[in-house]
């Protein structure tokens, strides 16, 4: 769906956001309507498994964001995904510190209205594109001149697409966190 032969943090996100999604879809099918029967005990712990691993992934970062997450406060976490967004870029797609990001930025935009069909072919979007240089690669941005205006307002909330980040009106001082693990330079 997403396209073949690149990926990136961005790319990896919505990935996750797509599993969360088909998740909490099949967790509303399935307590109305399981495939089988015996299977309608599986329904309410889809949720439970998403709870699980966005906070599996999210234990090592500050006390703050674990305590935004537990308390709803997405606008608090959409600041600090744009402020880790520089960080989230040249950090390797599949290192502990990008996956907690991946995991707490689906979570951000599942909270907005996704337009599901503009992800299509999204990772076609890099810069060089597959056609340009076509062996895979998990270091380019994408190409965000190409993407909807509707779509790359859903992506600022998690720091993506923004010319510069401390031009953001609501972000006059970067947030307060303490240094943790390696998560700031």
């Amino acid at each position: 769906m997403l396209g073949t032969k690149r990926s990136n943090n961005l790319i990896e996100t919505i990935a996750t956001v797509i599993s969360f999604q088909v998740l909490a879809e099949l967790g509303e099918k399935w307590a109305v309507e399981p495939p089988y029967e015996n299977w309608l005990d599986y329904a309410p712990n889809f949720r439970a498994y998403r709870t699980y691993t966005l906070n599996q992934y999210i234990s090592n970062l500050p006390e703050e964001v674990k305590v935004a997450v537990a308390n709803n406060r997405w606008s608090e976490l959409t600041l600090f995904l744009r402020f880790m967004s520089s960080y989230h870029n040249s950090n390797a797609i599949d290192s502990a510190e990008s996956r907690a990001l991946q995991h707490l930025g689906a979570e951000v935009l599942l909270q907005e209205s996704i337009p599901w069909q503009e992800l299509i072919g999204l990772a076609h979007l890099t810069v060089p594109s597959p056609t340009e240089d076509p062996k895979y690669r998990a270091d380019l941005p994408l190409n965000f001149s190409q993407l909807s205006d509707n779509l790359l307002s859903v992506l600022k909330k998690v720091g993506k697409g923004l010319q510069n980040l401390y031009s953001l009106p609501n972000l006059v001082l970067s947030p307060k966190y303490p240094k943790k693990r390696g998560y700031y330079s």
